[in-house]
């Protein structure tokens, strides 16, 4: 249960790291879309920013409570790699690879627009949210070469493309 000082964010996370699929929106003030994206990845549904419509969001509650129970987000593959958003796992083969938070965030970004030609910046946007701004390409780099040696066994190659940014291939 949530005690007093935990944000909401922090306990849909708690949620989904357990497995719990019951469906949360999230009514909140913080509408930019870098807090937007953050609760969409840490699991909200839905996202509304006050003030707003009480019949929309009975409407957008009824519309949560028809998906179907239990089912969680679809694991993605590429090549020799699933990823499984819910879990936030990635498996190489069969072998799990250890991502940290950014990596995955990162990672997950990629995979999901496989073949996509990404800007250093969007990855940086994805990885860092709030200091994507401040995170010098050097950082990036590092991570990027990271993810890579974590995915090395498999098909899946990170590819820089100079003076633009990076590309997943299969």
């Amino acid at each position: 249960m949530a005690k007093a000082g935990v944000r909401g964010l922090e306990v849909i996370a708690w949620a989904r790291r357990r497995e719990i699929v019951t469906p949360f929106l999230l009514p909140t003030a913080k509408g930019a879309p870098p807090d937007r994206i953050r609760a969409l990845d840490e699991g909200v549904d839905d996202y509304r920013i006050k003030p707003f419509d009480d019949g929309e969001l009975f409407a957008r509650l009824r519309a949560l409570l028809r998906r179907p129970s239990g089912e969680r987000s679809p694991q993605l593959h590429r090549g020799s790699l699933s990823i499984d958003p819910a879990t936030r796992e990635v498996l190489v083969g069969v072998t799990p690879a250890k991502l940290t938070p950014r990596e995955f965030a990162v990672f997950e970004l990629f995979i999901r627009k496989c073949l996509e030609v990404f800007q250093r910046r969007t990855g940086a946007f994805h990885g860092w949210r709030e200091e994507a701004d401040v995170v010098g390409s050097n950082t990036i780099d590092v991570h990027i070469a990271r993810l890579r040696a974590k995915l090395a066994p498999s098909d899946v190659r990170i590819e820089t493309l100079f003076g633009t940014g990076y590309r997943v291939v299969v």
